[in-house]
């Protein structure tokens, strides 16, 4: 039985995806960590089938299970064929020398080398890529590469380390078992050391409590606890080892080849920064394996080129500004009247003055500086500015942050620098251009060219970028824009990190929790339907704003009012025009929207409640012969209130 208390509920809804993108089974769809899943998933078993390939004998007794074997192996890339085969390779046979090093129990010997029959196969697929044979390497294979390349992107290696010391291996469960639509590690990263600990408890909980036909109607934090559930008992629990060896393989590869390492792009295709040579394997004394970054700056925890995007109030100006705390941010905005001449660069009037001794003021003093003129010069613009800062400071991160970018013509506004957004294996503008001669002779005044002579980004040049799609007024972002960013969504589930005493607000004659208030809002807009993106994010009002009962009028209940139920007010508002809403409201002592959409009772501002004991049970794994499916997305309102912000403050108001 799933049992949560409110401390246990906001916690795991500041980590989990509510609402998460379902499989056919009606599971969040887990992404891999690791090849396994249902079949061969201990090393013991794999050897042996790799033995009984490759002294030609069947798999196994049953045909279908023979395919599935096969299936699996195919996955390492140890093995091609049908169900008889011998062509287990070099990877295969370094696990059969392996396997002959066992002089005791087998069961034993095979749990204490786990990881490093894992490592046989990681390198055999990792030696393709740095070698050109990355044709060869399947699509299994590398969806599991980048779904730990995301993961390893948001949490450090010192902290993967630490979980996979853990001899149970329980906060490398819990990584798989959170691990849907990639923003959870993200989101897990915003937790202190405490917070990350107990959600990593809770998260493995959910596992050992989970109840099939545990009635959830109404309760939507329970509803996301059990789907969760449901897909963590898709998986067996030993499938853990799996994953922390291909984890591990994957972190020591990527310090022995340092800049060598391949990364994956979204697509799967491998970017490389030097090719080995065939007899030069992975591990080995690979080419570059002591090299590291040609930078050493920091790394910044949002990608190179990433658009934030979600609905009012979400936080999205706030997040940047907190992970370019240690960058140089040139900050812009676009509009509708921004063009590329304002964002690149261009002529603009400027003032000089002609030097003349006889003109006076009216005093009959001296006139200083002279004459008024107007010249025109060549101005640059943010984009410039930043192309310049970052490529004369290497050692230094530099952001240029776009605010509303879909309130202008964002691929128009770009110019020729919208094919500088398709970066190299360093980081780089994959391609120079040649901009217009003015912009070209200041930046090589700035000494910013490269060394041919062309425009591009440099590696330590960010390109963030804040919008919000459900905005009256925006353009359209085409596809060929849309592909060239990573993207990061922050929707009206985030919880409000205010302090408590800030997420107060007066409504209908209560004190109300703002997080609370909110929540029952959107769950009622959700239902009209409301599009996502105009439902009410965390942070849309300050909370001098909240203390305020005149800019809760003007600014939440007038943004409904106008902007989210424009010709459809009375479906929410129990008044016939917004002078009425007024009325009524009489500065929080009344209430104007139809008495069903907020339970007061529910909503008012409950006492702080201990965290709960965060032991972990122990529980039996279910065994489920099907496999969950990769990729999800979603999100819901929380509903519940939120605690104060640990580990970085309270966050502000964003975009």
């Amino acid at each position: 039985m799933i049992v949560l208390n409110p401390a246990d509920r906001n916690l795991l809804m500041r980590v989990l995806e509510t609402e998460p993108d379902l499989s056919r089974k009606g599971n969040p769809r887990l992404r891999p960590l690791s090849l396994y899943s249902t079949e061969l998933k201990n090393l013991k078993q794999v050897a042996a089938a790799v033995e009984r390939a490759s002294n030609g004998q069947a798999l196994h007794a049953t045909g279908t299970t023979a395919k599935r074997y096969g299936n699996t192996l195919s996955n390492l890339g140890i093995w091609s064929g049908g169900d008889r085969s011998t062509n287990v390779g070099a990877a295969g046979e370094k696990l059969l020398q392996l396997a002959q090093t066992n002089n005791g129990d087998a069961t034993v010997f095979w749990n204490q080398n786990t990881r490093a029959g894992d490592r046989i196969f990681f390198e055999h697929q990792l030696n393709r890529f740095l070698t050109g044979q990355e044709k060869l390497v399947n699509t299994l294979w590398r969806e599991t590469f980048f779904n730990v390349q995301d993961v390893l992107d948001h949490l450090s290696e010192d902290y993967l380390r630490t979980l996979l010391a853990d001899a149970e291996l329980r906060g490398i469960e819990a990584l798989q078992y959170m691990d849907s639509v990639g923003t959870e590690p993200w989101r897990f990263t915003r937790l202190n050391d405490d917070e990350k600990a107990a959600a990593l408890v809770l998260i493995v909980r959910l596992y050992t409590s989970y109840q099939a036909n545990q009635a959830t109607q109404g309760d939507s934090e329970l509803t996301t606890a059990k789907q969760y559930a449901q897909a963590m008992n898709a998986y067996q629990r030993d499938v853990r080892f799996r994953v922390a060896g291909f984890l591990e393989a994957f972190l020591d590869m990527r310090a022995s080849l340092g800049s060598d390492f391949p990364r994956l792009t979204p697509s799967l295709e491998v970017k490389l920064r030097s090719r080995t040579t065939a007899q030069n394997p992975a591990g080995a004394g690979a080419a570059g394996a002591q090299a590291g970054p040609k930078v050493p700056r920091p790394k910044l925890p949002l990608p190179l080129q990433v658009i934030i995007s979600g609905c009012p109030g979400s936080g999205k100006s706030n997040l940047a500004d907190r992970s370019a705390i240690s960058a140089q941010v040139i900050r812009t905005q676009f509009h509708s009247e921004t063009t590329t001449a304002s964002f690149v660069g261009g002529y603009r009037p400027v003032p000089v003055y002609e030097a003349a001794a006889d003109i006076t003021e009216v005093t009959g003093a001296p006139f200083q500086p002279g004459r008024p003129m107007i010249d025109y010069r060549f101005v640059p613009g943010p984009a410039l500015d930043a192309i310049a800062a970052a490529k004369c400071n290497p050692n230094e991160n530099v952001v240029l942050l776009i605010e509303e970018l879909n309130r202008g013509n964002a691929a128009a506004i770009f110019g020729e620098l919208f094919q500088l957004l398709d970066r190299a294996d360093d980081g780089g503008s994959r391609y120079g251009v040649t901009l217009g001669t003015e912009a070209m002779v200041w930046l090589r005044a700035q000494n910013a060219l490269d060394a041919d002579g062309n425009a591009r980004f440099p590696a330590n040049l960010h390109i963030w970028a804040t919008m919000n799609s459900g905005d009256q007024g925006v353009y359209p972002i085409d596809t060929a824009f849309r592909r060239r960013w990573a993207y990061r969504y922050l929707g009206y589930a985030q919880p409000c990190l205010y302090p408590a005493e800030d997420r107060v607000v007066r409504f209908g004659g209560r004190d109300l929790d703002w997080d609370r208030l909110r929540a029952a809002l959107n769950r009622f807009l959700k239902k009209l339907p409301v599009q996502e993106d105009r439902l009410i994010g965390p942070y849309f009002l300050t909370p001098d704003q909240l203390q305020d009962p005149n800019d809760v009028l003007t600014k939440l209940l007038l943004y409904l009012w106008d902007d989210v139920l424009r010709f459809r007010q009375q479906e929410v508002f129990n008044a016939d025009s917004f002078a009425q809403v007024g009325i009524i409201w009489r500065n929080g002592e009344g209430n104007p929207l139809i008495e069903s959409i907020i339970d007061l009772d529910d909503a008012e501002v409950a006492p702080e409640v201990d965290p709960a004991d965060a032991e972990l049970g122990d529980g039996q794994a279910q065994e489920d012969d099907n496999a969950p499916e990769a990729n999800a997305g979603g999100g819901e309102a929380t509903g519940v209130a939120a605690p104060q912000a640990a580990g970085g403050g309270a966050a502000g108001q964003g975009a």
